[in-house]
C-alpha cells in the first residue's frame, strides 16, 4: 500500500492505491482510469496547481486564486451557487495543535516585546506580523498577529489559561502602552481538522479531485466536506492545505466518488458560503495532473481546457489547432506548473 503523506495515519490505514505510475510519482502520464490519488506535492496542493497568464504565443490561461492567497478572482466573480447553513460543531478531545496560533484584535500600538511578555510565559515563541514592513512600521498593520511556538504543549498551556466563551472562543488579556488588559481572541488550529475521510476504504481518484481556493480560516475539513456534499453529493474526502507549521493557508481539495458530482462542482466554479460566523466566496477548479495531449497522444499536454465543449489536455500545437480553427478562441487554458516557493500565510 502506498502511503498518503497528507492523510493522518488513522485515515490512511485502510486505503489501497493500485496505480503504479502514481506510486512512482509520474502522476498520471499516459495512465488509465485507475488513477488513485496518493501524493502530496511539495509546498502543498496550492503550490502544485499554480496557473498564470501565458505570453502572447501561448494559450491564454485562467487566473489562479492560489497566486493571491486564495483570493482575487474568487472575490470578483459572481457565484452561481450560495450555501446557507451551520457548520458541524467541532468536538476536540485531547487534540494536538499546530504550533502556529492566530491572535486577533491586538492593540494598534502593541510592540513585539509586549506580546512576548504575555505569551512567552507559555514557552519559546516568535511573532509573525503579516504585512508589516520592518523598515517603516513599528506596529501590526491589520490588528492581528501569528504566534509560532516551539511545541504543541505550549499551545495547550496557552489555551488552558485563556478565558473561554459559551461559543468555545478563547480570549487572553494583553496590555500595551495605550491599552491595558485588552481582550484578544486566540484561535488555534487542531491537526485533525486538516483531513476528513468519509469511508476508510474509499478509493481516492485523482480525476475526481478539485482544488478549492479562498477558504476562510475558520473552515475545517469536516465543514468543507459538509458544504461540498450538501451542494454536489458524493464527497469521499476533503483536506485543508497547510504550511510548514501545519497551519492552513487558505486552500484545500475535495475528492468525489462519482464523475457527475465532480463535474457539477467544477461547472459551478464559484460558491458563496454564508454562516452565522462568516461569509466567504470560494473558487472551485479541477485538479490538474501531468498528462499527454488528448488530441495527438504524442506530446505532453500542459494546457487544460475546462470548457465542457473540450474538457481535455492539449499540447501547444493542438491547442491552437483545436481552438483557433474551430472558433473557440474565447476558451481559457489552465496550466499545471511547479512552484517551490514557501506556502503563504493564511488569511482570516
Amino acid at each position: 500500500m502506498a502511503e498518503v503523506p497528507w492523510l493522518s495515519q488513522k485515515f490512511s490505514k485502510n486505503l489501497t492505491f493500485p496505480c503504479s505510475d502514481l506510486a512512482s510519482g509520474s502522476n498520471g502520464v499516459g495512465s488509465n482510469d485507475t488513477n488513485v490519488l496518493d501524493f502530496h506535492p511539495p509546498g502543498g496542493w496550492s503550490s502544485a496547481i499554480t496557473r498564470d497568464f501565458c505570453t502572447e504565443s501561448s494559450p491564454k490561461l485562467r487566473d489562479d486564486p492560489s497566486r493571491h492567497g486564495g483570493k482575487g478572482l474568487a472575490q470578483s466573480c459572481e457565484p452561481k451557487i450560495t450555501w446557507h447553513g451551520s457548520l458541524p460543531r467541532k468536538i476536540l478531545i485531547e487534540a494536538e495543535y499546530s504550533v502556529k496560533v492566530f491572535v486577533g484584535g491586538v492593540p494598534w500600538d502593541i510592540t513585539e516585546l509586549e506580546l512576548l511578555a504575555t505569551f512567552g510565559t507559555y514557552g519559546n515563541v516568535t511573532v509573525e506580523w503579516p504585512g508589516k514592513d520592518c523598515d517603516h512600521s513599528k506596529h501590526p498593520p491589520k490588528g492581528y498577529v501569528y504566534l509560532i511556538f516551539d511545541s504543541s504543549d505550549s499551545v495547550k498551556k496557552l489555551l488552558r489559561n485563556c478565558t473561554r466563551s459559551d461559543d468555545d472562543k478563547h480570549y487572553q488579556l494583553v496590555s500595551s502602552r495605550q491599552r491595558k488588559n485588552k481582550e484578544v481572541q486566540v484561535i488555534p488550529w487542531a491537526l485533525n481538522d486538516s483531513n476528513s475521510l468519509r469511508i476508510a476504504s474509499s478509493r481516492l481518484d485523482i480525476d475526481k479531485t478539485i482544488f478549492v481556493g479562498g477558504l476562510h480560516g475558520m473552515l475545517n475539513a469536516d465543514g468543507l466536506m459538509h458544504i461540498m456534499d450538501d451542494l454536489f453529493g458524493g464527497v469521499v474526502y476533503a483536506g485543508i492545505d497547510t504550511d510548514q507549521y501545519k497551519y492552513p493557508i487558505g486552500s484545500g481539495r475535495v475528492i468525489f466518488s462519482n464523475r457527475k458530482s465532480y463535474i457539477k462542482a467544477v461547472t459551478a466554479a464559484f460558491v458563496e458560503i454564508r454562516t452565522k460566523k462568516f461569509k466567504k466566496r470560494i473558487q472551485l477548479d479541477p485538479y490538474l495532473r501531468d498528462a499527454m495531449c488528448t488530441q495527438c497522444q504524442k506530446a505532453p499536454g500542459p494546457y487544460f481546457c475546462r470548457d465542457t465543449e473540450c474538457w481535455a489536455y492539449y499540447c501547444k500545437a493542438c491547442w491552437n489547432m483545436r481552438h483557433y480553427s474551430a472558433g473557440l478562441s474565447d476558451h481559457r487554458a489552465m496550466k499545471r506548473t511547479s512552484n517551490k516557493s514557501k506556502a503563504r500565510p493564511a488569511t482570516r
